[in-house]
């Protein structure tokens, strides 16, 4: 998603999680992982935008879980989302964009795409926000598990997507 600052990027994310939401893909189930800048304010924003715009699509209290190290979530490691999505309709994912985060979105994917029973129930989309200042994160961690299983999608949102455009020359 390229668009100008301030222009409604989140706007267009969200409105494809409703679309998704409103036509979900039969035997599956889309997890959608947000990604903020590794800024504590722009998620906790996000979350704001995520809880008033999906708000008609809650399940029993749940709509999305925050995986942060923050004492207002529950949710601090990638074992305890994994339980929460295996057990509870929680279905969106936020965090900051950090290492550590990254790691627990690769273990959670890979986790779940290898345990016997939840392989193959998944739709994984990760949305990356200020993708532009991520590339290493998209060559180290999303790249190689695109290339592993079929089932995620990676969507790079961003002002500034010169620097992308350059090193990866076209992006489908």
């Amino acid at each position: 998603i390229c668009e100008p600052e301030q222009s409604g990027k989140t706007f267009i994310m969200i409105q494809q999680i409703i679309k998704d939401l409103k036509e979900p893909v039969k035997g599956k189930i889309t997890i959608n992982i947000i990604l903020c800048d590794n800024n504590l304010l722009l998620c906790s924003q996000t979350s704001e935008r995520v809880k008033l715009d999906l708000k008609e699509f809650e399940l029993n209290g749940e709509l999305y879980l925050e995986l942060s190290s923050h004492n207002r979530t529950a949710y601090h490691d990638a074992m305890q989302v994994i339980g929460a999505i295996t057990t509870k309709p929680i279905r969106n994912i936020l965090c900051c964009t950090n290492g550590i985060r990254i790691e627990d979105i690769y273990t959670i994917i890979n986790d779940l795409n290898e345990s016997p029973i939840t392989k193959d129930k998944f739709i994984f989309k990760i949305w990356l926000d200020e993708a532009d200042k991520h590339h290493n994160y998209i060559d180290n961690t999303f790249r190689p598990l695109v290339d592993e299983y079929e089932n995620i999608y990676v969507y790079l949102i961003t002002a500034t997507p010169t620097k992308l455009f350059n090193k990866y020359k076209d992006i489908k």
